[in-house]
């Protein structure tokens, strides 16, 4: 599938490319845990396969908030010594593969110019995140009920919000890329603040667990904690939660991270469990 000029662009059995490759950097930090849990060195090799098909695939997406996403994912695991040779593998493998297919390295650097020229179509994609957020932001200003609770669910295509572009034309403005914009108009801020209450707590409560767990269960926290982070920066991104697949995806790993103590191998984080390498 291609558009604005990036050629073929995967989503896999998703609706759109930037939908997969959130999915895929959701993934990630997951697949880091299933290594360090793995048993025989065949199924380390096959997930470390695992990891380099996620990145290629995320790659071929051409959409450069999931590639973001997918650093973000791997962060967290710099400041944690088990996992820290984790990211300089694939540190290693993302130089090797620029220096070895110079095309690769040629997309990025295209990808980032055309972002930053003014004149060019993926600038203007990259501008309209933050162009909805104005949208949103005027919309309820108008009117402090509005602006407490919005105009409802679902709405958004019923506002008649429309865009002047740079050659004067008038366009209506339907596709709602980035929740956060979305959720603003549809619920105002009380309901935004809710929402991501609800969505930052287990993240918090993961990455406290994170300190407290040991052995795999540290990795294990660590693991939802960078999964949680790659959604909540996604919807900055797109209408990730709206679309459903990750948004049940995310509720899982939530649950999971709240009631970690309750199920956690290691009773209340007693005893240090070997970490297999």
């Amino acid at each position: 599938r291609g558009d604005l000029g990036r050629g073929i662009r995967t989503h896999s059995t998703y609706p759109v490319a930037q939908l997969f490759g959130a999915a895929l950097s959701m993934a990630l930090p997951l697949t880091f845990y299933l290594i360090v849990i793995a048993k025989t060195s065949m199924q380390k090799t096959l997930l470390w396969l695992v990891v380099m098909l996620m990145a290629w695939n995320n790659f071929k997406t051409g959409s450069r908030g999931p590639w973001l996403a997918m650093a973000l994912a791997v962060f967290p695991f710099l400041f944690f010594r088990p996992t820290r040779k984790f990211v300089l593998i694939i540190a290693l493998l993302a130089v090797s593969v620029c220096i070895i297919r110079p095309g690769v390295r040629d997309t990025l650097k295209n990808q980032y110019q055309t972002t930053m020229d003014p004149e060019s179509a993926e600038h203007g994609s990259y501008e309209d995140r933050s162009k909805l957020m104005r949208i949103a932001y005027d919309a309820v200003s108008k009117d402090p009920g509005r602006m407490l609770w919005g105009y409802g669910l679902n709405s958004w295509l019923h506002m008649g919000f429309e865009e002047v572009w740079e050659n004067g034309s008038i366009h209506a403005v339907v596709s709602v890329d980035n929740d956060v914009a979305g959720y603003l108009e549809a619920v105002g801020y009380v309901g935004v603040f809710i929402l991501f209450l609800l969505l930052l707590k287990p993240a918090v409560v993961a990455l406290r667990n994170s300190g407290k767990a040991r052995g795999p269960d540290k990795i294990l926290c660590l693991s939802l904690f960078a999964s949680m982070c790659v959604f909540l920066f996604m919807t900055t991104n797109i209408a990730i939660y709206d679309w459903g697949q990750q948004g049940y995806w995310v509720f899982v790993l939530m649950a999971l991270a709240m009631t970690y103590p309750n199920w956690a191998r290691t009773e209340p984080f007693l005893q240090e469990a070997p970490i297999h390498h």
